[in-house]
């Protein structure tokens, strides 16, 4: 803070000419705007060169800075999101000031507009950080309040976005009414099958990073899984995978897990791919062993979806009983699955070097499809010290000479990762 109040002056300056900037739509910051802000806010001239020696703001040219000279020049900040934190800073101000007036015209006439969101979403989290609870009850009552997005999609990324930048906090203004408002939408967009709208939502969510981990949010999910038609369940399931949750709420959990005991394969396989994004940032043990179980379903395409979840989750599914179960799998029938289950090897590396696991990759090295070859050379080569065995070399060896160039490039790589230990 004592650095803030030395150069107050400065940046005085540059949040009111950042705003200005932004509210003129123009990032080239021409030298009449520069002059007039400097005319209004009392700025002389040693305060301007000050700033521009701070290296944020830039004359249109790489002539010398801080001389007089300068003042003809146009200028601009050295990146946009330098500019739009600038203004924020300066809306907060007005927000903080007697001039508040002015700044709630601004979030009115402006909120919704694209190349502003950043703006408002600084103003949120330095808002919070202020303190003042005057002006954060103004900016969220001015956000909520008219004109209104005429569709409202616009109208729910803005507070979404603004209230994750307040990490969600219950003390924000209309928090409550914000999240409503995004569950509503999500409601919408299965009931009416809308794929874009899905889309435009998760991707709205994942430019959060707290909204996604919020208990309100995942029960809702929770609840759709539960109480939507069937056809439904498969676009939800894939929805919340394509989620970036990293702190899974248990009914989310148990939710995900009981939709397992589906009747539809198709559902089953699908659910497997929210439960490995989930598995991978939490290594919930109930999810590893219900994937474990899965490994054993009749259907090929379930437990090949067992098999892409817990390659997700890498190290952290490799219990004994796991790595057990994908020694049976490498020796099925069906290629995919044989594929699937050296893959997830590959993901644990060195966890599943067990004598037994490198005995079976050894045999896949020799096996009929390319892809199960491939994987394997390259879960050995994960393996470290522990794959370097004299046999495994040997047939890295033989496949240096394989058909498939893709599966000699593996066994290369393979080769030359154990082979340097080995001798």
């Amino acid at each position: 803070m004592e650095v803030y109040e030395k150069c107050r002056p400065e940046l005085t300056f540059l949040e009111t000419l950042a705003f200005e900037g932004m509210t003129s739509n123009t990032i080239l910051l021409r030298k009449e705007l520069v002059q007039k802000v400097m005319h209004d806010i009392g700025c002389l001239s040693d305060i301007y060169s000050d700033a521009l020696h701070i290296g944020i703001l830039k004359s249109f040219d790489n002539g010398p800075t801080g001389n007089q000279i300068q003042l003809e020049k146009n200028h601009y900040f050295v990146h946009l999101s330098f500019q739009e934190f600038f203004a924020a800073r300066h809306l907060v101000r007005l927000l903080n000031s007697t001039t508040r007036d002015i700044a709630i015209q601004f979030i009115e006439t402006h909120k919704y507009e694209k190349r502003l969101q950043l703006v408002f979403i600084f103003a949120s989290g330095l808002l919070i950080q202020s303190e003042n609870t005057k002006s954060i009850h103004t900016f969220w009552d001015a956000i909520f309040g008219d004109p209104h997005d005429l569709v409202g999609i616009r109208h729910m990324q803005l507070v979404t976005v603004c209230l994750d930048e307040t990490q969600c906090g219950c003390a924000v203004p209309h928090r409550s009414q914000s999240i409503s408002l995004l569950l509503n939408w999500i409601r919408f967009a299965f009931s009416q099958n809308n794929f874009k709208l899905q889309e435009t939502i998760a991707m709205t969510i994942n430019s959060c990073s707290t909204i996604q981990n919020l208990a309100e949010v995942q029960i809702e999910f929770a609840s759709l899984l539960k109480t939507e038609p069937e056809y439904h369940k498969l676009h939800i399931a894939t929805f919340i995978g394509n989620l970036n949750i990293t702190d899974p709420h248990n009914k989310l959990i148990e939710t995900l897990l009981l939709q397992l005991q589906h009747n539809d394969e198709k559902i089953r396989a699908t659910v497997y791919y929210p439960l490995g994004k989930i598995g991978e940032q939490a290594g919930k043990s109930q999810v590893i062993d219900r994937l474990l179980v899965a490994l054993g379903d009749p259907d090929d395409q379930v437990r090949l979806s067992a098999c892409s979840a817990l390659g997700a989750m890498g190290e952290k599914a490799a219990t004994s009983q796991v790595i057990d179960r994908l020694v049976v799998i490498l020796g099925y029938q069906n290629k995919k699955v044989r594929w699937g289950a050296s893959s997830v090897l590959r993901a644990m590396g060195e966890k599943a070097a067990t004598s037994q696991v490198i005995d079976r990759l050894e045999v896949a090295l020799g096996d009929q499809n390319g892809q199960v070859r491939w994987s394997a050379s390259s879960a050995l080569g994960m393996m470290g010290e522990k794959g370097a065995t004299s046999q495994v070399i040997d047939r890295l060896v033989v496949a240096l000479g394989d058909r498939v160039e893709h599966v000699r490039r593996r066994a290369g790589r393979a080769d030359w990762a154990l082979g340097w230990r080995w001798h």
